[in-house]
């Protein structure tokens, strides 16, 4: 999958992994990506720098380690890269409904991302399921400093291009 120049109808480029709120962190989990250029974009865990939007990387891994982040194990095609939306309550506590707002967040921010990747062709999966420990043990050692600082993984959405647009029968 080639990152793709979104840009805006004013032709201003488009964040398509902002980081839209303090209550949500974005992580791209990479198997096969390349940006514009033809540069591949290496296996690993990536994040959004909250005041850039460009990507880090957290952790360079073997996407074979990557897709147990996510409920990955029986899909016979494997997915370009995966985003995961981490939920931070502490920047959150003030508020009673707190909880409520970051997962109302968290919807619209996955509502962008689904209309972005439309928009630039990518096929786009959200995921049921998002598994906390795999993702902790490849972010950050000790789970309890993991959670502090990146978050509990809520929901994950696969990208990639499908079978068809690449030429195959399905």
């Amino acid at each position: 999958m080639v990152i793709p120049a979104i840009t805006t109808a004013d032709d201003r480029p488009a964040q398509a992994l902002p980081a839209a709120t303090p209550a949500i962190s974005v992580y791209l989990l990479v198997h096969k990506v390349t940006w514009p250029d033809g540069a591949p974009l290496g296996q690993g865990i990536y994040r959004t720098d909250p005041r850039s939007g460009e990507l880090v990387l957290v952790r360079a891994a073997e996407f074979a380690v990557l897709k147990h982040c996510a409920d990955l194990a029986d899909l016979t095609a494997e997915p370009a890269a995966v985003l995961l939306l981490c939920l931070h309550m502490r920047a959150r506590r003030q508020y009673v409904n707190a909880y409520e707002l970051a997962l109302l967040e968290a919807g619209q921010l996955l509502q962008n991302l689904s209309l972005t990747a439309t928009s630039a062709q990518v096929a786009a999966c959200i995921l049921g399921s998002v598994f906390d420990e795999p993702f902790w043990s490849l972010a950050g050692s000790d789970p309890s400093v993991a959670v502090e600082k990146h978050g509990t993984p809520i929901v994950a959405m696969a990208l990639g291009y499908s079978d068809v647009e690449e030429g195959g029968s399905s």
